[in-house]
Formats: C-alpha cells, structure tokens, sequence
C-alpha cells in the first residue's frame, strides 16, 4: 500500500497564510473605522467650557499581543473628573460621555461590514 501524495501543498499554505493576514487586516480597519466612530459620538457628548477637553480625544490602533488593537482615550489630565461627576450639570455635553459613546456605537456591525467589504 503506497502512502498519499499531495501536491500544491505548499501553494495551498502560502495562500493560507495569505488569508489569514488579509483577515487580520480586514480586522484592524473595522476594529479602527468603530474607535473613530466611538471617538466622534463621544465628541458631541463631551462638555465644552474651552473647548480643550473635546479637542483631546484621540484614536490610536496597533498590533496586540492577542490580535489588534484600538486604543480611544482623552489627553486632557481632569478628563476623569469630569467623565465621572454625575452630580455636575453642563450646559453643553453630559458625563459618562466616553462610555455611553461606547454602549451606543454598533460596533459588531462594523466590524462586520469592515469584513464583508474587505476594508
């Protein structure tokens, strides 16, 4: 009895391997095109006095040990402060404005349409 031959394999790898980088591409665009949309909602939230809180959100992405990541923040150092005072009324914006951003945003949907478009 002879043992199976294949042939191709190493053609089949290589556009295996091809697959899985495009995916993993296809993933840090959605993983980015939802950061920028989480950034944005939470801009319109964000209370405005100067404007200097709003202006210091930003967006970054970059390879994790685990796969992609998408990193949304603010630089402004009372940031916390004024996310977390649920006491304070403003006469433009709310607290929480980063986290209900991030409750609201659809996010399994773009990452899906990011996967479906070949983003």
């Amino acid at each position: 009895m002879s043992k199976p031959y294949f042939t191709g394999l190493n053609e089949v790898l290589r556009n295996l391997n091809k697959e899985i980088v495009a995916l993993k591409q296809r993933t840090t665009a959605g993983l980015w095109e939802a950061g920028l949309e989480v950034k944005r909602r939470s801009m319109e939230l964000t209370p405005v006095d100067t404007g200097n809180l709003r202006a210091s959100h930003y967006t970054i992405a970059y390879p994790g040990s685990a796969g992609p990541v998408v990193e949304i923040g603010l630089t402004a150092a009372y940031a916390p402060f004024v996310h977390e005072r649920l006491e304070l009324k403003h006469p433009v914006g709310q607290a929480k404005f980063l986290e209900t951003a991030l409750m609201e945003t659809p996010i399994i949907e773009i990452l899906e349409r990011a996967a479906k478009e070949g983003l």
